[in-house]
């Protein structure tokens, strides 16, 4: 049960399959390293089937939800930067993607750490 109703079957198992090319660089600078990163993949989804059919236990009703239909096929690329300073303090940059025929999602992320 979730937020007050019960899923049917009919929810893809969520099966698919993802090929990976990873790659990693790092360059000294001093006593400060830098490590660059890429990420090439391809991903294959089998069911892309998007029905939904909840049902509410104490109303006894259900609807049914169509979602967009996603792409079975989708290219997945990330790189990146990461800096460690000699002080504790590293920064990392990221941004990735994912394209499809249909598809396009972009996502960027910015992280600073400090490690005593």
């Amino acid at each position: 049960m979730i937020a007050g109703y019960q899923d049917i079957d009919s929810i893809p198992p969520g099966i698919f399959a993802r090929r990976t090319l990873e790659l990693h660089w790092l360059a000294g600078v001093s006593r400060s390293p830098a490590a660059a990163f890429g990420k090439l993949a391809w991903a294959h989804d089998f069911d892309t089937d998007r029905t939904l059919t909840p049902v509410f236990q104490s109303l006894g009703s259900s609807f049914i939800v169509n979602a967009a239909r996603a792409d079975s096929d989708l290219a997945l690329v990330t790189v990146g930067v990461e800096a460690r300073m000699a002080n504790g303090w590293s920064a990392t940059a990221r941004l990735g993607g994912e394209f499809g025929g249909d598809t396009q999602t972009y996502t960027a992320q910015g992280k600073l750490r400090y490690a005593w």
